[in-house]
């Protein structure tokens, strides 16, 4: 009779997740395949440098993926905006900032956003987006998880004081909700069916 015994690894306390076993160092190419590999229903994605240029992703989104990235408050280091049409869930827009020092090169990798469907795991693509940004910036992410999302239109989140705003005060919501729904407009033109 043959014995099934767990694997080694399992027994030795090694961390098994994707994330701990992630590179160092990404390009901002590869962190886009990184993410797309593990996460379910990515739309589009693009990499922004420190002025708004594409590093990798699609440059057909690179425009509202901007103004997006812009709306993230002072100290947070992402922005989720869920966007819906006719009564109907679209999916979420994601921003999230690349932990760079001050003094970075503009060119740098300085913010992250993705159009996601409404079937992705969305806590989940947030452990994997913080820890493709850590690897991003040339160190794994050494951040908490991020905290569950709570229902709402637009969270943000801000790890320093461990704040997670829903509909932060003095946000202009509307304005985030417009800049999502622009992301997802701009995936349709470019990719048709995408979108919707």
């Amino acid at each position: 009779m043959t014995t099934v015994a767990p694997h080694p690894i399992w027994s030795s306390g090694t961390p098994v997740s994707s994330v701990s076993g992630m590179a160092a160092i990404l390009t901002p190419a590869l962190a886009l395949r990184y993410l797309r590999q593990l996460s379910t229903d990515v739309r589009a994605a693009v990499v922004l440098d420190g002025e708004g240029r594409p590093l990798a992703g699609e440059a057909a989104i690179a425009a509202p993926a901007v103004r997006l990235a812009e709306l993230m408050p002072a100290g947070a280091t992402e922005l989720v905006v869920r966007v819906g049409a006719g009564g109907e869930a679209r999916g979420t827009a994601l921003a999230a900032r690349v932990p760079a020092p001050a003094d970075a090169p503009a060119a740098s990798p300085n913010a992250l956003v993705l159009a996601v469907g409404p079937l992705a795991l969305l806590d989940l693509l947030r452990l994997d987006v913080d820890a493709a940004l850590g690897a991003l910036a040339g160190a794994p992410a050494e951040r908490p998880a991020p905290p569950p999302l709570p229902p709402g239109a637009v969270v943000a989140h801000d790890p320093s004081s461990g704040v997670q705003a829903l509909e932060p005060p003095g946000f202009a919501v509307q304005t985030a909700i417009s800049a999502g729904m622009g992301l997802f407009d701009a995936v349709a033109a470019a990719t048709p069916g995408a979108g919707e």
